[in-house]
């Protein structure tokens, strides 16, 4: 591997009940361009490594025993011609065919909690078939779960810069 490697070891928070996402997430927002990041964990991972592979990481595991693991997460190599990030879609077939927003949503200033809730305020007052549209600062990834059980699809990317996370949100039939 070219570059270098955070290390950020997970077990601490583990065992004191401390969800460890957060921690992940702020370690991986404070990487360099080109840097990896090395976790160490009382678990393999799994969910973790789709959420990485959609920032551009791939990743190395390795079993420490004991229950424990050693997961590197290494950058994708890119091409230089890619300057917007792929488009992350949750059961939305061809969100590009949706109707306009019928609601925008500028959330960049808002702190990711408050986001998520305006976000989920905001599905509860449109139609089903209505589309949303929000920026945020970053990539809203605590709201899938909430979306995908909703009923909700969801389309979104980062902008060239990654700057600011763009989404858009189809409302869904509520659940019976």
């Amino acid at each position: 591997m070219n570059g270098m490697m955070k290390e950020l070891d997970l077990r601490p928070l583990l065992r004191s009940g401390i969800e460890p996402f957060p921690a992940i997430m702020e370690t991986v927002a404070s990487l360099a361009p080109g840097e990896g990041l090395t976790i160490m964990t009382t678990f393999r991972p799994v969910p973790l490594f789709n959420v990485m592979a959609r920032r551009g990481f791939d990743h190395l595991e390795k079993e420490l025993g004991n229950g424990e693991w050693e997961v590197q997460f290494i950058p994708h190599k890119k091409s230089e011609e890619l300057s917007v990030s792929p488009t992350l879609v949750h059961d939305a077939a061809e969100p590009e065919a949706w109707p306009d927003p019928s609601e925008y949503l500028d959330l960049v200033e808002l702190a990711p909690p408050l986001q998520i809730k305006r976000l989920t305020e905001a599905t509860k007052s449109h139609p089903p078939g209505s589309v949303i549209f929000a920026v945020m600062q970053q990539e809203p990834v605590f709201l899938y779960a909430d979306l995908m059980s909703n009923g909700h699809q969801w389309a979104g990317n980062f902008d060239e810069g990654r700057t600011a996370f763009r989404m858009f949100i189809r409302v869904g039939l509520p659940p019976n």
